[in-house]
């Protein structure tokens, strides 16, 4: 058995990233890091809307839509 760490070191990157834009001044924004989304502020649209394909060479997607906090 083996133990990626991988996904959670993006999910840091991207607290930290969404802390700096914070302190910036940006009220909205969306980070991807290879997969990993983190969203930041709310949207003036009730709900976002964001594709997501398994693979990079797949043309099938879902669509996920996720609600205003």
């Amino acid at each position: 058995m083996s133990l990626d760490l991988g996904a959670i070191a993006k999910g840091y990157i991207a607290d930290g990233v969404k802390r700096l834009l914070a302190e910036a001044g940006i009220a909205r924004a969306m980070i991807d890091l290879g997969g990993n989304v983190v969203l930041h502020g709310s949207s003036p649209i009730l709900r976002r809307s964001i594709s997501v394909r398994p693979r990079a060479n797949s043309i099938s997607f879902r669509l996920v839509s996720i609600p205003n906090p």
